[in-house]
């Protein structure tokens, strides 16, 4: 296997931290892969690992405002910046594609971006995978604190605020935990404009959810309680050709359960079988 690094600048000059986990040969598709709220493309590199071993590249970015990417911590500077990086890493990356099957890959907050940017850009992507993605926080916000979000918003638009985070919540490894509590690039913050941001692109996935053009794998542990299941329940069933596979008894990071060698061999399955 080898792993690259490397920084990009988007169009708005922005300097952002990529890094892509290659096969030594034989290429045969790629991942682009979207990482969470408050942590880092680098926790992913055991992820990336397994695909190699079966001819899968994965190439990936820290988001705005996360790792090692420009932007203040926990922050969006504008309701596109997400879809608009995204498009932009792909320009930086197209040379590496090489042609072959794409799949986009987005976990948690990662999912809500990867599930939002199909339904309004509609790219041409081989399929996409979507694990515990963020439709809803498990404890959705009150309606006076979403008020209040808006109205910070227009005056303090970088104030930030503890997200609640239920850590223990991430995986039923201990050591997963232990190692997030550890990681100086996570951080639990985030500021008013990034909560609008979710709170609009929540309202814009169930009200669009039946447009979803492109072959799509979702998965969630059926305990997971960082994430609303219930809300991807409903997103799915507006999805009805989709597979949806609820991994019994499995907590939010399914890439880093005990199980996780399962999870990856199911995905695994299903990208093959969307390469036929």
């Amino acid at each position: 296997m080898i792993h690259q690094t490397w920084d990009w600048i988007t169009t708005d000059n922005s300097k952002m931290f990529a890094q892509k986990w290659m096969p030594d040969k034989g290429i045969k598709a790629s991942i682009i892969l979207i990482h969470g709220f408050g942590e880092h493309s680098s926790r992913y590199a055991h992820m990336a690992e397994f695909y190699c071993k079966h001819h899968i590249q994965v190439l990936t970015f820290d988001l705005r405002g996360h790792g090692k990417s420009d932007g203040p911590r926990g922050h969006v500077p504008a309701p596109t910046t997400f879809w608009d990086d995204l498009n932009d890493f792909q320009k930086n990356v197209k040379d590496s594609l090489s042609n072959k099957p794409a799949f986009l890959y987005g976990h948690s907050m990662g999912g809500m971006i990867v599930l939002s940017y199909v339904l309004k850009y509609h790219p041409a992507f081989t399929g996409v995978i979507a694990t515990a993605p963020l439709i809803d926080t498990a404890t959705p916000l009150s309606e006076s604190t979403l008020k209040l979000a808006r109205t910070m918003n227009k005056v303090a638009p970088k104030f930030a605020m503890d997200s609640g985070l239920d850590r223990n919540g991430l995986s039923r490894d201990k050591a997963v935990v232990d190692a997030y509590n550890a990681d100086p690039y996570i951080f639990g913050k985030a500021t008013t404009r990034l909560g609008v941001f979710l709170a609009d692109t929540k309202i814009y996935m169930k009200d669009h959810a039946s447009e979803f053009n492109l072959p799509l794998l979702t998965m969630v542990g059926s305990d997971d309680r960082i994430v609303s299941k219930n809300e991807i329940d409903i997103f799915m069933k507006s999805n009805p050709k989709a597979t949806y596979k609820v991994w019994d008894g499995f907590y939010h990071e399914l890439h880093n359960e005990p199980e996780k060698a399962e999870v990856f061999e199911f995905t695994l399955a299903w990208i093959k079988k969307m390469m036929q």
